[in-house]
């Protein structure tokens, strides 16, 4: 998020989370911020990818912790090409790395 309410693909920013107490994968003034983390990649870029809908925000279910629904993957590239790899995050919450060659 750049202001801390929307939630958009820019994932170079900055993160948030917060609990979406409406279900509208924004965030509203009323809903308390749990973490926001200023990120500052000087290297590279992060891009995360989701399957479905909902593509901007990944979403993990109050019954169980996990992320339903919001399984995708993170792609960091960096700008010198020495290191690229892929984080993919699996509904059940696993994770696999994988190199890449290119981005």
């Amino acid at each position: 998020s750049v202001d801390l309410s929307i939630c958009n693909s820019n994932w170079d920013t900055r993160l948030i989370s917060f609990v979406d107490t409406n279900h509208n994968l924004q965030r509203e003034s009323d809903e308390e911020i749990l973490t926001n983390i200023e990120l500052n990649h000087r290297y590279g870029s992060l891009k995360f990818q989701k399957f479905g809908k909902n593509l901007n925000s990944i979403v993990f279910q109050g019954d169980t912790g996990l992320p339903r629904e919001s399984n995708g993957s993170f792609t960091y590239c960096s700008y010198n090409q020495l290191k690229n790899f892929k984080l993919v995050l699996s509904k059940m919450g696993h994770v696999r790395l994988e190199e890449l060659q290119n981005c």
